[in-house]
């Protein structure tokens, strides 16, 4: 079986994805102090959520879609 380095997995680029979406939701880097209305609110809450949403996705998807070991 082939191999590829780690950094061109899906699997890895999904993965890395998801974890910095939600570490810069924790510390609170996507929602900033000066954020008014309803509209702001709900942009930032569901941009965060696509973007994590498109890191799983990627994840599964790499890992079904994979045909080479990551070294």
């Amino acid at each position: 079986m082939e191999t590829k380095p780690f950094y061109l997995s899906r699997t890895i680029i999904g993965a890395v994805i998801t974890a910095i979406v939600g570490v810069l939701a924790m510390i609170g880097y996507a929602q900033p102090d000066d954020s008014a209305g309803f509209f702001t609110d709900q942009s930032v809450i569901a941009a965060e959520a696509i973007a994590g949403l498109v890191g799983v996705g990627l994840t599964v998807y790499g890992r079904f879609k994979a045909t080479k070991k990551i070294k």
